[in-house]
């Protein structure tokens, strides 16, 4: 079984970190997060643009020029406390709290409506079959 590396840009610095090609990268990353100290909770790991699938293999994840080279490059983005952060770009996202808990509302306001629909519509069929 060769071995294969993968290489985490972080913070202007490489980390290269030894695995196979059948380890899981929820453990490659977790080796990484061990290397520097740091929970791997508290990072974003971008491959080729998309977030890393932590439940894939090293041989499943890697696209075929990096299977041939046994080697993969992964950028790592810190995450921000109460930011959201693009997953292609890494440009952090601003959201407006207030405006999520007007959405909610509305959303919480439709659903009794419906419910109260729901409601009068089985009323009229219950009254409806009983004079039939």
């Amino acid at each position: 079984m060769s071995i294969s590396k993968v290489i985490f840009y972080f913070d202007g610095a490489d980390y290269e970190i030894q695995c196979k090609k059948e380890d899981l990268f929820k453990d490659i990353c977790q080796k990484f997060a061990n290397k520097i100290q740091k929970n791997i909770n508290s990072f974003i790991f971008l491959y080729n643009g998309n977030i890393l699938n932590f439940q894939l293999k090293f041989k499943d994840q890697a696209n075929l020029t990096d299977k041939k080279r046994n080697e993969m490059k992964v950028l790592v983005y810190k995450k921000e406390d109460g930011e959201y952060m693009c997953p292609k770009c890494g440009e952090k996202i601003k959201l407006n709290k207030e405006k999520i808990k007007d959405i909610e509302s509305s959303i919480n306001n439709l659903n009794e409506k419906i419910n109260g629909v729901k409601l009068l519509i089985e009323s009229i069929i219950k009254s409806s079959s009983n004079i039939l």
